[in-house]
């Protein structure tokens, strides 16, 4: 089971914290109930220090966050990796580019709004044309 916390200074920002080394498909739906809090959060993190192993069933609950997060209006959750495996994977898949990733749950609570990730390209463009 996840733990969540919220910040005692700053009572929006929700941290989630994943408590399980290894998510696959047998509790992938473990990790998408942990994740669903971070949905109605203004600012969330989401503490996965303890995580050592992430299956791609388990990447797509990051996206559906991700999804969810963005039609709330609210930014990208922040990602707290201290294994190298999952920040290689988070490479390679291109997922460092789209949430801000963080060696602490220290340095995502400091951060500022600003170190949110760019909006991936493709995107409408805001720059009118008279």
């Amino acid at each position: 089971m996840s733990e969540q916390i919220i910040d005692p200074k700053f009572e929006e920002r929700l941290v989630v914290t994943l408590d399980q080394a290894e998510y696959d498909l047998s509790n992938c739906e473990e990790l998408a109930k942990a994740l669903e809090p971070t949905y109605d959060a203004s600012t969330a993190i989401v503490d996965m220090t303890r995580v050592e192993y992430l299956d791609s069933t388990c990447l797509s609950k990051f996206l559906v966050m991700r999804k969810k997060r963005s039609d709330a209006g609210f930014p990208p959750s922040r990602l707290v990796i201290t294994s190298r495996m999952i920040r290689r994977l988070f490479e390679v898949t291109g997922f460092d580019k789209i949430w801000p990733v963080f060696d602490s749950l220290q340095a995502a609570l400091d951060a500022e709004e600003s170190v949110e990730p760019p909006q991936p390209q493709g995107g409408r463009s805001t720059n009118a044309t008279n």
